[in-house]
């Protein structure tokens, strides 16, 4: 630095600096909001598979069955007579079952026996964008959660 010239920055190198941010932060933004689409159905997913769990506990410890009863033309679900939970307007329900659980054309179920197995089943949740799979193995009673494309 010169004797003769005052320290700091120019109104141009400031300007400069402003436009490159600008610059970056048009390009990542719409990369990083594009990582948040799946979150609505995600977390649905999520919490279907853990009512899915909470009723395989209830049916092993109070050694008796216990149902988890979906509502697609409400896109809500419920643990056996429990209060219905529904999902978020823009989310999309669908669920295939077994036909002896299937209590009308848009309702139906996934039954958990005293021993840990169930009717079997999966449940899907998406937005369009995004969409997960929430499945029950028959044998086990297994649950499980997986993207799939849409």
């Amino acid at each position: 630095m010169t004797a003769d010239r005052p320290s700091g920055f120019t109104l141009f190198e400031v300007l400069l600096v402003i436009a490159i941010m600008g610059v970056i932060a048009a390009v990542v933004a719409p990369m990083v909001f594009r990582g948040f689409s799946g979150t609505k159905s995600r977390a649905a997913a999520l919490e279907i598979a853990a009512a899915l769990r909470q009723a395989r506990g209830a049916a092993v410890a109070e050694n008796a069955d216990v149902a988890v009863v979906f509502d697609i033309g409400r896109k809500a679900y419920a643990v056996d007579r429990a209060k219905p939970r529904v999902l978020a307007g823009d989310l999309h329900l669908a669920f295939y079952g077994a036909q002896g659980e299937q209590v009308a054309a848009d309702r139906g179920g996934i039954r958990f026996f005293a021993d840990g197995s169930a009717t079997g089943g999966q449940v899907s949740v998406g937005d369009g964008k995004t969409r997960y799979n929430v499945d029950v193995d028959w044998l086990t009673g297994r649950i499980t959660v997986a993207a799939t494309p849409p």
